[in-house]
């Protein structure tokens, strides 16, 4: 397995795509292998998680349910990319907001729901993004997505613009959350910050600012994020030549490698029989 295999947190700037980020990581580790586990908005900041080499091919196993944000709700504007980047397409007044009426608001979003993506994003609809139809101004329909939002927390307000965290479902989009903020305070609005904090157990708090990143940046091994026990085996042979090994295991799935090298995915199909999933080298 390539040495440089693995994991990297990188702290996104504003003004860069997710495309950016993983353009320049080529460079820096010499590869072509690279990918993440969910993009940002040009204009979010926050944690990108960053697949390298092999990792790539861990990508179905990571577990990344779980996103938290930090963001902030502008009252009195709605755009046609839900945040305060777009183009104007309807402004209106709006009760200033206060103590009690954000708290309740906030609230009231905490559950399973349905949430309609916006049309300014990369879900595809009859094999074409979203956002390829909003800019040639077609119309398609865009179905709800099931959804649930964990916690609602506030962290301040005035009386046009609310900052929250919010735990959310992947899948979930802030910029459709904040107009549906706005739209049940009796009025517009739209996204005027966002900044995700940890997707799954991963933290912005260990991420790496993408201007320090070399090839000596040390990478987070994917056995510490599949969710999933390590089985250390020895016959490397077995596993490079997707043979069936025998294990004494209880799981259904097992991550196999040597010598603190991730190889590969077993799924359990007898007793004690284990066959190769995936690959990872």
């Amino acid at each position: 397995m390539n040495p440089n295999s693995g994991i990297l947190l990188v702290n996104k700037e504003s003004g860069r795509t997710s495309f950016d980020v993983c353009h320049q990581l080529q460079r820096v580790f010499f590869t072509k292998q690279i990918g993440h586990t969910g993009t940002l908005d040009p204009n979010a900041t926050g944690l990108l998680v960053v697949l390298i080499n092999q990792a790539t091919k861990a990508l179905p196993y990571l577990k990344n349910d779980r996103k938290t944000y930090v963001a902030e709700m502008r009252l009195g504007k709605k755009t046609d990319t839900g945040d305060i980047w777009g183009n104007i397409i309807e402004e209106k007044a709006y009760d200033p907001l206060t103590s009690a009426t954000v708290n309740n608001l906030l609230e009231s979003f905490i559950g399973k729901q349905q949430q309609t993506p916006p049309m300014y994003s990369a879900i595809k609809v009859n094999g074409k993004k979203l956002y390829e139809y909003a800019r040639a101004n077609q119309q398609v329909e865009v179905k709800k997505r099931d959804i649930e939002i964990f916690s609602m927390q506030l962290i301040s307000f005035s009386e046009d613009s609310l900052a929250f965290k919010a735990e959310v479902s992947s899948g979930t989009y802030i910029r459709t959350l904040c107009e549906d903020m706005a739209e049940r305070h009796g009025s517009v609005g739209s996204m005027s910050a966002l900044q995700r904090i940890k997707v799954g157990n991963l933290s912005l708090d260990n991420a790496y600012r993408l201007e320090d990143v070399t090839i000596e940046t040390p990478l987070i091994d994917i056995k510490e994020i599949i969710p999933f026990s390590y089985v250390e085996y020895e016959n490397t042979k077995d596993i490079f030549n997707g043979r069936d090994i025998f294990l004494e295991e209880e799981a259904e799935k097992v991550l196999i490698g040597h010598e603190g090298s991730s190889l590969a995915v077993y799924i359990r199909v007898s007793e004690h029989r284990y066959h190769c999933e995936r690959g990872l080298w």
